[in-house]
């Protein structure tokens, strides 16, 4: 199998490997894979924060079977069972993860790499979320953490074209479903202050950072990560 260079980059960065075996495979939409890994390990390793997540690397076809990284939302996990959940996004035409994901069956052995990352939610000021099904995952992992506390959360989403019915749970949060997060946010005064976390495409990400900027929102109050690039095929 062709090596990924990357790969071996992380290595020597000493960003831990672990082996996995997919050991549950369930639909949650017709465009949503949640797959179940047993990796006790591995899931000893995780610090339970909500937005956690991990490097799966999956076969890339088009290239003899290189193997290629895609990071993923830990969607849940047991340290008393040594499991943890991941749901990937189906996407048409495929990428090497979302054919991975359509094909997969319990028993399929995976390579995973895992780093301790930061956590990045703030305090206990109001929190803004803005994401669209590629950071959804991270969305619902997030307020399904800060469900039973007081504070104020707004949720701007981009359901790009998909029912996410049933799929965020985010009690007293406020949800807005927008083919803008940025401009919504934008439009619904971005300066009343808190904590501002973002995961979208990375041309929305650089036009969220302009209006923060002008908002005068502290980088310290903000966390904003590009989940993936139009006309990138990171799936």
């Amino acid at each position: 199998m062709p090596v990924n260079a990357q790969r071996g980059y992380m290595r020597l960065l000493r960003i831990a490997e672990h082996h996995a075996r997919v050991v549950g495979v369930s639909t949650r939409s017709p465009w949503l894979k949640r797959i179940r890994f047993s990796a006790p390990e591995l899931v000893e390793s995780f610090d339970g924060h909500p937005g956690e997540w991990i490097r799966l690397w999956v076969p890339d076809s088009s290239k003899g079977g290189l193997l290629r990284q895609r990071g993923y939302t830990v969607a849940g996990f047991s340290y008393e069972g040594g499991w943890f959940d991941i749901d990937v996004v189906l996407h048409s035409p495929d990428g090497p993860a979302s054919a991975w994901a359509r094909a997969v069956r319990p028993g399929a052995e995976v390579v995973i790499s895992f780093s301790r990352p930061k956590e990045h939610l703030g305090g206990t000021e109001p929190l803004t979320l803005l994401a669209d099904t590629s950071s959804l995952p991270a969305v619902e992992a997030i307020c399904e953490h800060l469900a039973a506390g007081s504070r104020e959360i707004r949720v701007f989403l981009d359901a790009q074209g998909h029912d996410v019915a049933g799929l965020l749970s985010a009690p007293g949060a406020r949800v807005v479903i927008t083919e803008d997060p940025v401009a919504a946010f934008s439009s619904a005064s971005p300066q009343e202050g808190g904590f501002v976390w973002a995961g979208l495409e990375r041309s929305r990400v650089s036009a969220l950072k302009a209006v923060l900027k002008a908002a005068g929102t502290p980088r310290s109050s903000v966390h904003a990560q590009a989940y993936w690039i139009k006309g990138r095929g990171f799936a």
